[in-house]
């Protein structure tokens, strides 16, 4: 009470048993250059139960202005979590959250010797929590915010090939068959391109 949360976050955070600041990636911690990204705040929160407290990891995210990854633990399962963060003139905008499933808690991850600003390894951590990895080549690196419009992108299609998919295996007229696999194919030619 004496803290001011909303009840509904303390709620939320029941079974968080602790929070720790575990990392603050910058340049004088491991050499990367700022860029749009100037620190990478990594949490440890461990939990007494695999529920993700999402009210409550949104509460501690709005207050910090800066990327933030959340590493939650419970008994020997972890998942990681981060939502990207942007300003619109002085406003802070917190995008969805993308998150790993829970799964065993794995050794520290090797970052690639090609990365070499915060941006880079922002998107490096982003690719380990979701299924499309960015864009690189030698000559072309896809920035943050081309990534999560991508990604965006990317999601809506997978949903629509997942709804079109579901009306093709249901329907029973020949003709709508033929229509919604053909869209389903649009919708695969996009998403591959």
């Amino acid at each position: 009470k004496r803290c001011g949360a909303d009840r509904s976050i303390k709620d939320d955070a029941k079974n968080v048993e602790s929070v720790v600041l575990k990392y603050v990636l910058n340049e004088n911690t491991i050499g990367f250059k700022p860029d749009t990204i100037k620190e990478i705040y990594v949490f440890l929160i461990e939990m007494s139960a695999a529920e993700i407290p999402f009210k409550f990891i949104g509460a501690l995210d709005q207050i910090i202005h800066l990327q933030t990854v959340f590493v939650l633990h419970c008994g020997k399962d972890e998942l990681i979590t981060t939502a990207a963060k942007s300003r619109n003139g002085g406003k802070l905008t917190i995008g969805r959250y993308m998150s790993t499933d829970w799964s065993s808690i794995k050794d520290p991850i090797s970052i690639p010797s090609d990365e070499d600003t915060l941006d880079d390894l922002y998107l490096f951590l982003l690719s380990g929590v979701n299924k499309y990895p960015p864009f690189k080549t030698k000559d072309f690196k896809e920035s943050v915010s081309e990534y999560l419009s991508r990604y965006n992108l990317l999601k809506r299609l997978d949903f629509q090939i997942g709804k079109t998919q579901q009306a093709v295996d249901h329907e029973i007229q020949s003709k709508k068959r033929f229509e919604y696999n053909d869209r389903l194919k649009e919708y695969q030619k996009q998403r591959d391109s």
